[in-house]
């Protein structure tokens, strides 16, 4: 009896607070119609009925007739739907019962994190880098800035806003191609394995304005159009090891993922090692041309 009860004050939260942010979307829709932002039709995707047609538990849940608790992944399934950031999907998830999502650290919260990472970053005696939200590289230690030295003057010589490793693959202007100049198909292949790993590190925060922001931004280099197209229609098939072998042996070393918390998926530590201690005197002991 008490499950029960537990169950149904859990889905009357969830349905409560699913119909808020229904609500609110479908009023910003149909604000954007009578705007002439978005096209005029007859039906709204925000509509009850849209909903339940995809997930029929949504009209029992509003007629208090459910009888298990809303899964969570009929949760997740709405909060697509209803096209939820990730503090909305939050909401949902916790009206429902469910862990939440790691947010992204923002302001002081951000500040304190990244200093402590900073510190462990320049410890490092490999190659290693902090990453933010939307791979933003924004801490190299010196072990790192020795690879940038192969093709640039250092780290510091890029601008700010191109210090991101997607646009380090694609923007011309840096050169990234032109290292796999005598085999593009290798470079095509590491650039397919970039973007896969992108997108199932930002997965779930596809709504969110700052990464809306960099695809668009990013959509401009041809090259990277294409080949996100290309995942795009290979992502949620069969798992393919060759989108992450290019990433795992690039000049080398083995990428692996440092991080100081679970809570948070960002910032976090991007790092490289290698079992060849030859290949590493080597590579380090090289100047900059």
């Amino acid at each position: 009896m008490t499950e029960q009860v537990n169950g149904s004050t859990a889905n009357d939260s969830f349905i409560e607070v699913a119909e808020i942010i229904r609500i609110r979307h479908k009023r910003a829709f149909e604000d954007a119609m009578r705007d002439g932002k978005k096209p005029k039709t007859n039906s709204s995707p925000f509509s009850q009925q849209a909903i339940w047609s995809e997930f029929p538990v949504y009209k029992r849940l509003l007629e208090k007739r459910a009888k298990i608790t809303v899964p969570e992944a009929i949760v997740r399934g709405i909060a697509v739907l209803l096209k939820c950031n990730i503090s909305e999907r939050n909401m949902l998830l916790g009206a429902a019962g469910y862990k939440l999502d790691p947010e992204v650290l923002t302001g002081i919260a951000l500040q304190q994190h990244l200093d402590r990472y900073r510190n462990i970053v320049h410890k490092l005696t490999i190659p290693a880098f902090i990453l933010n939200h939307v791979w933003d590289i924004l801490e190299v230690n010196q072990v790192m800035d020795r690879l940038f030295q192969q093709y640039m003057d250092s780290f510091s010589s890029i601008p700010k806003a191109d210090r991101n490793i997607l646009n380090l693959m694609f923007d011309p202007h840096y050169g990234f191609k032109q290292l796999f100049s005598l085999d593009l198909v290798q470079w095509q292949l590491m650039t397919q394995s970039y973007i896969y790993n992108f997108r199932h590190a930002t997965k779930g925060f596809e709504l969110e304005e700052w990464y809306q922001a960099k695809i668009n931004y990013l959509n401009q280099f041809s090259d990277f159009k294409l080949i996100w197209q290309q995942v795009e229609a290979n992502l949620y098939k069969e798992y393919d090891p060759s989108l992450t072998y290019f990433t795992s042996q690039f000049f080398g070393f083995r990428s692996i993922y440092l991080s100081e918390s679970e809570k948070f998926a960002y910032p976090r530590i991007n790092a490289y090692i290698s079992d060849d201690l030859n290949a590493q005197v080597v590579l380090f002991s090289a100047t900059a041309q």
